[in-house]
């Protein structure tokens, strides 16, 4: 991981709504989440039914894809489908990164999107929530990690 300078990272969020470091992972740590997230598409590669929690195609069966295939896919809550993904390193850093620059934070959500190349369907980054308060003065924050 690049060093980076915590004050610098917090000033950047503030000021912008996001905070960039570079090389925070290895490549191989990012190879594990990739293969992560391949065996959870091929556990769950049949057609996304309505009311489906898990899943949703973002991109409606856009670019050419058939009708039991995903073509623009979001896994939600995708450490409930393979907990090992909280042990990785990519999940252990980046809390670590989110509590050195914003404060110590509970973890609520996590999902993945699979965003095919040369796609034209948009991909919301919740940064409407961002900053959202909830309750005793605590604050939302999201990690993204592309």
């Amino acid at each position: 991981m690049s060093a980076f300078d915590v004050a610098t990272a917090r000033s950047s969020l503030i000021r912008d709504g996001f905070t960039v470091i570079r090389d925070a992972f290895s490549a191989r740590s990012v190879e594990e989440i990739v293969e992560i997230h391949r065996l959870l598409v091929a556990a769950l590669d049949d057609p996304v039914r309505p009311g489906d929690r898990f899943r949703m195609d973002m991109g409606r069966g856009l670019a050419g894809a058939g009708p039991a295939r995903l073509s623009q896919h979001e896994i939600r809550y995708a450490s409930n489908l393979a907990p090992r993904l909280m042990a990785t390193e990519v999940f252990v850093r980046s809390q670590r990164l989110v509590d050195a620059i914003a404060g110590p934070m509970h973890f609520a959500f996590d999902h993945i999107i699979f965003k095919p190349g040369h796609s034209a369907t948009t991909t919301p980054w919740h940064q409407d929530i961002a900053y959202r308060k909830l309750g005793g003065g605590a604050h939302a924050r999201s990690r993204r990690v592309g």
